[in-house]
């Protein structure tokens, strides 16, 4: 008898290979292919400085992703201020905390209007600054929460996200084309628009569209899945955390290997 092969999940995050969920549906028994629909490049380091020394001590900085994380680290190499610090959820405290900042808000709810109630838990808005060093493609419910609540927000762009990068049409082709792709992850919006994008550049775009239309679609939380059925593709599943875990728990929902067996020997793509 002839052993079935492991099922593939195609992962569209920035990170390729290297990213976290990669390894761990890996470590679960998937085969991946890693094809960034999007990647991200720093901002301008100097606008992240002249922010940070306009703040007062006392004012916020509030992180919204790892990568927002990562940057403010980099420019806080250069100074060390008396601020007060949130993160959106736990993956991007962690990274702050590796760069020596404690976050003092961090939201057990990642979505919706957690983070500004977790802040104003701490005390009154009304005339404090508070810094969003996030993506220049990021929404404006945040920002325009805080204000509501009487904040003095200043956001500053400290990544850009490059949709469709060319570098990944072949291997985005190779992955639509795999008989065994089990599930896509899609973990923003942007990534959406790129996958989409780099779908409609590939020979036979009609027949890409067909296969993104018939392999499930794995979610990280609802703004993503709301941003997918509006372009006319069903969700699959969602993750009921934005983590590597919900992700992984989500794409096991709908690709599950615990009844295929696992060949003696396999290489990943």
């Amino acid at each position: 008898m002839i052993a079935q092969k492991r099922p593939v999940v195609l992962s569209t995050r920035p990170s390729g290979r290297s990213d976290q969920l990669v390894s761990a549906l890996q470590a679960a028994g998937y085969r991946t292919r890693a094809v960034p629909t999007v990647n991200l490049e720093p901002g301008d380091p100097a606008a992240l400085d002249r922010h940070l020394r306009s703040l007062r001590p006392g004012d916020w900085v509030v992180v919204t992703s790892a990568t927002g994380a990562r940057q403010v680290i980099d420019a806080l190499r250069r100074r060390r201020l008396p601020l007060r610090w949130a993160a959106v959820g736990p993956a991007t405290a962690r990274v702050l905390s590796d760069g020596g900042i404690r976050p003092r808000v961090v939201p057990d709810d990642v979505r919706g209007d957690a983070l500004p109630q977790a802040l104003l838990a701490e005390g009154p808005l009304a005339g404090r600054r508070v810094l969003l060093p996030r993506a220049d493609a990021a929404d404006e419910r945040l920002p325009a929460a805080l204000r509501a609540a009487g904040a003095e927000v200043h956001e500053v762009v400290a990544y850009r996200t490059i949709e469709a990068p060319a570098a990944s049409l072949r291997p985005l082709a190779a992955a639509l084309s795999d008989p065994d792709l089990a599930a896509i992850v899609i973990a923003s919006g942007s990534a959406l628009r790129g996958l989409l994008e780099l779908a409609s550049r590939l020979p036979s775009a009609s027949r890409h569209r067909e296969r993104l239309e018939a392999v499930p679609l794995v979610s990280i939380g609802p703004t993503t899945s709301a941003a997918i059925t509006a372009a006319g593709l069903p969700v699959a599943a969602e993750a009921a955390h934005p983590s590597v875990a919900g992700l992984l728990s989500a794409v096991a929902s709908v690709a599950s290997i615990a009844s295929r067996p696992t060949p003696k020997k396999e290489t990943d793509h």
